[in-house]
């Protein structure tokens, strides 16, 4: 899997009806017509929870590296499985 565009991203509303998503330097990550084709981005809400994806993996990174490597408490576990997910390392 290649890398991910990297963040920050941010939630724009577009000219017609549907929302896109830009990185940092103003590359457009995804994006909706006003068909709702290509991948819609269906709701503001959507839009901004994938605006927000890089940050998210960041900090799930950088608090799993701030605690013990052995630490098993279930939120721990859940956020390495999702950092594995956000990578395309889930199903392999």
């Amino acid at each position: 899997m290649s890398e991910h565009t990297p963040g920050p991203w941010v939630a724009r509303i577009a000219i017609r009806d549907g929302w896109v998503i830009f990185a940092d330097d103003g590359q457009i990550v995804g994006t909706e017509d006003e068909y709702g084709r290509y991948g819609a981005i269906h709701s503001k809400e959507d839009a901004h929870l994938i605006a927000a994806a890089p940050d998210l993996l960041e900090a799930c990174k950088d608090l799993l590296n701030a605690l013990p490597s052995a630490t098993t408490h279930p939120a721990i576990k859940a956020a390495r499985a999702a950092i594995a997910k956000a990578k395309g390392e889930d199903n392999e």
